[in-house]
């Protein structure tokens, strides 16, 4: 699998291209939440429509929807739009629902279009102010 990030006006864009793996989805949703930007970040868009097939692993996916439930400390407000024509994609996106620990909005679709606009729907990002200092 080859993957393209690009970050751009709080939003992620990664587009999948070639013999997909869940586990692999879990590498580059690593990548993403341990990136500085990803906290200002409201939208992200997961592009499979260059995927040409999905391989399972299940363990990759719960370990996901567990980190998703963690992110959504510093991210709460993220919106995620999946872009899956695929039979398999649509397959792993329902098994990740299943999971259900994933705190974020997720909405799958046939293309672009129709992703970007729900995305563009989007409200502010909602932004968590953590005070980090320590009373004594």
């Amino acid at each position: 699998m080859s993957h393209h990030i690009d970050w751009a006006q709080g939003r992620v864009t990664v587009v999948y291209t070639g013999h997909c793996s869940e586990a692999e989805i879990l590498d580059v949703v690593v990548k993403l939440q341990s990136d500085y930007r990803f906290d200002a970040v409201c939208r992200a868009l997961h592009d499979f429509s260059r995927c040409a097939g999905m391989a399972p692993s299940p363990a990759a996916l719960e370990e996901l929807a567990a980190r998703n439930s963690a992110a959504v400390v510093s991210n709460p407000g993220l919106r995620i739009a999946v872009i899956a024509g695929r039979a398999d994609v649509l397959a792993m996106l329902d098994r990740f629902a299943s999971i259900g620990l994933s705190p974020y909005e997720l909405r799958t679709f046939a293309g672009a279009e129709s992703a970007n606009a729900w995305l563009g729907d989007s409200p502010p990002c909602i932004q968590v102010r953590q005070d980090l200092s320590r009373s004594s």
